[in-house]
């Protein structure tokens, strides 16, 4: 079987029209690495970078149709040993992945961090290492992520939260606290059906949604405006047919 194409999810900021990582922090990129260009020369296929948290909106997009019509946002969260817990975000408006005009959207910290602070959240290092085994810290720091996420649910009126990563397995308190944050933000008492969601990929939900990027960009119809996007649909399966990156 003759390979098409593949999705890459990476942390930091991805410029997914140019294929090129722009920083990163965890890959250790201070300036723009052109990434796209120095595999397409080895790769058979079509690829496309991509943000690891906006791969989980691709993901959700992809795999999940019957709910795309919901403006959403997605949530990357992972335990880890350098910062204790990790946070990135995707925002899906009108079926489109946001990346916003330097490819920023959805880089995360919290609103009550200080400054030099080494973690996303307004706690040190040394209180986050315990996660996620110590129950009472981690029912603080998702309350911190709700109240940050409730300004974002209110402000842009999304009606989906999707949890990806390490947090659908460490669920506990979060739909309730998510809840209340968003009540308490709320200024009219108008009902909204927002739903909460708990990636069934769980940690392989960057994976999948790297797959569903792809999916999604061989599936859809080219937009008339003629925007950056890079092809897709029957003129990506051309340049495909044609020699892939290399057409």
């Amino acid at each position: 079987l003759r390979l098409l194409g593949a999705g890459i999810a990476l942390p930091g900021v991805v410029d997914p029209y140019g294929g090129a990582v722009v920083r990163s922090f965890p890959l250790g990129v201070d300036s723009p690495l052109p990434l796209r260009d120095a595999l397409a020369e080895d790769f058979p296929g079509f690829l496309f970078l991509e943000n690891d948290a906006n791969c989980c909106c691709w993901g959700e997009l992809a795999f999940h149709p019957e709910d795309r019509n919901r403006n959403f946002i997605a949530v990357l969260g992972e335990f880890n040993r350098e910062s204790g817990f990790a946070v990135g975000m995707g925002f899906v408006v009108r079926e489109r992945v946001l990346h916003g005009d330097h490819f920023t959207a959805g880089e995360f910290r919290s609103l009550f961090r200080s400054a030099g602070n080494r973690t996303q959240f307004s706690f040190s290092v040394e209180e986050l290492s315990g996660l996620p085994g110590n129950k009472k810290q981690l029912k603080k720091v998702y309350r911190e992520l709700c109240t940050n996420l409730a300004f974002l649910v209110n402000g842009l009126d999304f009606t989906k939260i999707v949890f990806a990563g390490d947090i659908p397995v460490y669920r506990d308190f979060l739909p309730e606290l998510l809840e209340a944050a968003i009540a308490e933000g709320c200024i009219y008492d108008i009902p909204k059906s927002i739903q909460t969601v708990f990636a069934s990929a769980g940690e392989f939900s960057v994976a999948l949604g790297a797959a569903g990027l792809f999916t999604e960009k061989l599936f859809s119809v080219p937009d008339m405006s003629g925007s950056a996007e890079g092809p897709v649909g029957y003129d990506l399966f051309s340049r495909i047919l044609d020699g892939g990156m290399n057409a």
